[in-house]
């Protein structure tokens, strides 16, 4: 009796030490089983000039960032600027869960998001390769990256429009204003030559063109250009909002420093300078 008793101890300790090992085992799973115990904050593997964002945000937060993507056989550059927008992806990023350690790498397919000191140096950058991010020399699977990826940069798609997701957060203004009352005046200025629009069609049908302007690619600074047009919309109370394009098709805008000029390619501008009836003379 005491034989059998003995036995079936042993073989309750040996079943017990095997479902211990087996659980540990899964929760230590790495990139495959994706266990519990591999899920960490992001804020374990990111690099020391970020963690330095993160812990001096509350006084020495930058001006700025950047979004670059790198694929496709092609490039795409677009900046933020403001407390609100480098605090969104600073919120976005804390968001990020690792999941295990990868060896994949992506050809093609890279993007960064670089912060922007007031001074115009770079206080540290998040990267991705495809999907996974990269870290102090390591690549990881992650999840919760949804808030990053929603963040909306001006051209960062084909789909982008000057009206919706343009850089001037005062045409946004601008436009909502005029759901309530229309501009008085359109001052056009081509190459240096002053043209005004005050008819009331004419100006109506300039504003909804601008619904239909596309953003496809932005670029740091501006080309030399043969043609330049500012169009300034006049309110009734003398509020102005301009618009700048050169050469018909580049949409201008200038952040304040250190960002500066940017060039964003305009599909569909040409419309709007139809709509307007002036031409260089």
């Amino acid at each position: 009796m005491m034989r059998r008793i003995a036995a079936l101890l042993t073989a309750f300790t040996t079943m017990l030490a095997m479902t211990v090992g087996c659980s540990e085992k899964s929760g230590s799973m790495g990139t495959g089983g994706r266990g519990k115990d591999a899920v960490s904050s992001v804020m374990d593997v990111l690099d020391d000039d970020m963690l330095s964002i993160f812990e001096n945000r509350d006084s020495a937060l930058p001006v700025a960032i950047i979004y670059t993507f790198q694929g496709e056989g092609g490039r795409i550059d677009s900046p933020l600027y403001g407390e609100a927008a480098v605090n969104e992806a600073l919120d976005a990023i804390a968001q990020i869960t690792t999941v295990g350690e990868t060896d994949i790498t992506v050809t093609d397919n890279d993007s960064c998001y670089s912060f922007i000191n007031a001074d115009g140096s770079e206080a540290g950058s998040v990267s991705f390769n495809g999907g996974n991010l990269e870290a102090g020399g390591k690549k990881y699977e992650v999840d919760n990256k949804k808030a990053l990826a929603a963040i909306d940069f001006p051209a960062e798609t084909m789909r982008d429009t000057l009206a919706l997701d343009g850089p001037d957060p005062l045409l946004a203004e601008f436009l909502e204003k005029c759901e309530s009352e229309k501009p008085v005046a359109i001052k056009v200025v081509v190459d240096g030559i002053v043209h005004e629009i005050t008819d009331a069609d004419t100006i109506s049908e300039c504003i909804s063109v601008l619904y239909s302007i596309g953003l496809t690619s932005a670029w740091a600074g501006v080309q030399e250009s043969e043609t330049s047009l500012v169009a300034t919309f006049v309110m009734e109370d003398g509020t102005e909002y301009s618009l700048t394009f050169y050469d018909g098709s580049v949409y201008i805008y200038e952040f304040p420093q250190p960002l500066g000029v940017w060039s964003y390619f305009a599909d569909g501008a040409e419309y709007f300078i139809e709509a307007l009836g002036v031409t260089a003379e």
